[in-house]
């Protein structure tokens, strides 16, 4: 799934890529990181 992808492909430097180039995305992650947070 998509969601398990996510997870697994979060190293420091990707995420950081993906602010670098999806600004939109960016805010994603960011809301996504504190939902994760929040479940666990």
């Amino acid at each position: 799934t998509i969601q398990s992808e996510m997870t697994e492909a979060t190293p420091r430097v990707s995420q950081l890529q993906r602010y670098t180039f999806y600004p939109k995305v960016a805010a994603v992650c960011d809301k996504w990181d504190k939902l994760t947070r929040r479940v666990q």
